[in-house]
């Protein structure tokens, strides 16, 4: 499995909230493992939000989303090897003593095989899942983006700067319909699940959509 390319701040921000949950005790092997996952569904977080703490507060959610089904995974795997060993000492066991089974042994082991075929197909469902939903599962775990803009006054100056640049970033990007996202959020005050339906599009989607439109006005003030 190819590693991750991330830089020592970032790795070391994420080990930190790893081994402050209680999944890690007893996991300490699957490290590299967990921190990968987590990179790859908070490197956007990473990027966007710069209050430390609440920074943090995400990534333990990410962080305790990704050890539960990484956790999981290797249990399942754990599971069939150990099926995989109870068959081989089974075979060995038949080639010593040859016996005729009787119609409930041979029905009890067609069940068993099927439970492991079972096993083995839910592991390969699950890396299918996780590789779909790598690129967006980050932005689910997003809080409403109403929480980047705290609620006070602003000057009409820096209300018509900001409109200005939603505006031009929208125009660099059209299909993103960024303005019309700001509109419907910021001016309308529609929630997410009104906008996703207005626009069409799904929450996840919406959502990704917030955090590069937050990081783009940032770079462009």
């Amino acid at each position: 499995m190819k590693k991750t390319n991330i830089n020592k701040e970032h790795r070391a921000l994420i080990e930190s909230v790893i081994r402050e949950s209680p999944k890690f005790k007893g996991h300490e092997e699957l490290i590299d493992l967990f921190c990968d996952a987590i990179y790859k569904k908070s490197y956007l977080l990473i990027d966007a939000i710069r209050d430390m703490s609440r920074l943090r507060r995400h990534l333990a959610m990410i962080c305790d989303s990704c050890m539960e089904q990484i956790i999981k995974e290797k249990k399942k795997f754990d599971e069939t090897q150990l099926y995989r060993q109870i068959e081989q000492n089974a075979r060995l066991q038949d080639d010593i003593i040859s016996v005729k089974k009787t119609p409930l042994e041979e029905k009890e082991e067609l069940e068993q095989e099927f439970e492991r075929h079972k096993i083995k197909q839910d592991i390969v469902n699950l890396k299918e899942e996780i590789q779909r939903s790598e690129k967006y599962d980050a932005v689910e775990m997003l809080i409403d983006p109403l929480e980047f803009c705290p609620q006070k006054r602003v000057s009409e100056h820096t209300v018509d700067k900001l409109i200005h640049i939603v505006k031009m970033i929208s125009d660099k990007f059209p299909k993103k319909r960024y303005y019309e996202i700001f509109s419907l959020r910021y001016i309308k005050r529609y929630n997410q699940m009104e906008i996703a339906r207005e626009m069409k599009i799904s929450q996840v989607e919406l959502s990704k959509r917030f955090v590069e439109l937050i990081k783009l006005t940032r770079e462009n003030i």
